[in-house]
């Protein structure tokens, strides 16, 4: 049986396949009243010197079988 993301959680994972600087240093996938959304995070540190991550949360696209 595959696994099937539940409701309102998600999960991330660091970027195995950074290649470059401006690739998201983490990605992963959430659901959100049943709708799934990719995630991409980036390491940054402010001004202050604090350390945060940046995401961007787009809605999956569907792939298509060619």
């Amino acid at each position: 049986m595959a696994y099937e993301q539940k409701d309102m959680t998600g999960s991330i994972f660091a970027n195995q396949g950074k290649n470059k600087e401006t690739q998201p240093d983490y990605t992963g996938t959430f659901k959100i009243n049943n709708v799934e959304y990719s995630v991409a995070g980036w390491k940054k540190t402010a001004n202050s010197g604090l350390e945060y991550v940046s995401y961007k949360i787009e809605e999956k696209e569907e792939k298509t079988p060619f």
